[in-house]
């Protein structure tokens, strides 16, 4: 398993900065507070990245409410000039400063107090490329893991997290916050989560298989205006109607096609099964050879074509390395009788021995 890209300083000050804005709407700890000076302090790019964010969230009434809370530093009026007092400077009136008059960020900040902001709207775009897997934390703390080809956007509204599943499988782990609702978008398809955890992937048959493995959600429909979603309007998405959902808990799985099928169980022994891509697995207990190689085609370019139309039914059992051709080959070959011929570097045809 490997992250999509290495992230340059710039994108990793960036990544850094939402972790700390996350923590900050959450409230810092006296060792965070340090932790953030530190980080502040080491590099330009850091403080600079920290700001840009910011710029994103609506944090006026916060600051005034922490006037109340954090005594403000003194300072004083020189020749048209805000000077600072050698006292302490709070982040808060850094970052009042800095949106007031668009001046400096202070080089000497000593201490963060904890600050809780109101998101305006922030989007985020996640993609993997075939055969890659990916792990990134949202700005409230939320998890998702990205497996193979996979395409999502995250948006932050003022009144929810809003996650577009647009192509693959993803599995969500959700930060608890009931004031600002998780919703999943897929095509005209809703799934809300309050502090739960559960995997969405959509299948070759276009229908969006759900499974959730901790804590509860409900399903539900939802129209996009004009047929699909528009970046531009993500924040007019209709309200979840909680009344018209179907509940599916942990250890349930639906299937989302042109209508919500039923409910199943599923066995803890069958979702480490469906979830084992997330250690880089794939297994099979008894799928069609046709199945599985349709499977393993999502991690890797090569292309497999199976020869004889009986052969396609053959039953293959066993755990597979995702991306590993050469050792899937040579496990067809030992197991299950199955010769292969590499016609170019993305083709291989196989056949019976």
């Amino acid at each position: 398993m490997s992250n999509v890209v290495d992230l340059s300083d710039h994108q990793h000050a960036q990544h850094r900065a939402s972790e700390w804005l996350a923590k900050i709407d959450r409230g810092l700890s006296p060792d965070e507070e340090q932790r953030l000076h530190i980080w502040l302090s080491a590099r330009p790019e850091n403080r600079q990245a920290l700001l840009a964010l910011s710029d994103q969230w609506d944090a006026m009434d916060e600051l005034g409410r922490l006037a109340e809370i954090f005594p403000e530093p003194e300072y004083r009026r020189e020749q048209g000039r805000w000077r600072r007092h050698p006292a302490i400077l709070s982040l808060s009136f850094v970052f009042l400063v800095a949106i007031a008059l668009g001046v400096w960020f202070a080089n000497h900040v000593n201490s963060v107090p904890a600050m809780a902001v109101a998101i305006k709207q922030v989007e985020n775009r996640f993609e993997t490329s075939r055969g890659e897997q990916s792990t990134v934390t949202l700005l409230d703390g939320s998890q998702l893991t990205l497996n193979t080809n996979t395409l999502i956007r995250a948006v932050y509204t003022q009144s929810e997290r809003q996650i577009y599943l647009e192509r693959g499988e993803v599995s969500i782990e959700v930060a608890h916050n009931r004031q600002r609702p998780f919703i999943v978008y897929v095509e005209d398809k809703m799934v809300r989560a309050v502090g739960t955890a559960f995997n969405l992937k959509i299948r070759a048959d276009q229908r969006v298989e759900l499974i959730v493995t901790e804590g509860k959600v409900l399903v539900g429909s939802h129209k996009p205006a004009g047929g699909s979603h528009s970046v531009t309007k993500m924040h007019d998405e209709p309200a979840f109607n909680s009344a018209e959902a179907a509940p599916v808990a942990a250890g349930q799985r639906m299937l989302l096609g042109d209508a919500l099928e039923q409910v199943q169980a599923i066995k803890p022994e069958d979702i480490r099964v469906q979830l084992a891509w997330q250690s880089g697995s794939l297994v099979f207990r008894g799928e069609s050879l046709e199945e599985a190689i349709a499977e393993i085609e999502r991690y890797t370019p090569v292309e497999f074509v199976i020869q004889d139309d009986d052969l396609k039914q053959l039953r293959v059992a066993g755990m597979f390395r995702t991306g590993d051709v050469e050792g899937l080959l040579a496990s067809l070959k030992e197991n299950f009788n199955v010769s292969s011929q590499r016609v170019s570097a993305e083709k291989v045809i196989l056949t019976r021995r």
